[in-house]
């Protein structure tokens, strides 16, 4: 049981950690393509 419980929370853990890497990556991509566009223009 604690076991399951134990991996059940470190699917949350993943999860939330995964969401905000994701976030601040796309921000970190888009800002780095608007500058990349801009500069290519």
């Amino acid at each position: 049981m604690s076991l399951i419980r134990y991996r059940l929370v470190g699917i949350q853990n993943i999860s939330v950690a995964f969401i905000r890497y994701h976030l601040t990556g796309m921000q970190y991509i888009s800002a780095t393509f608007i500058m990349y566009h801009l500069t290519g223009m």
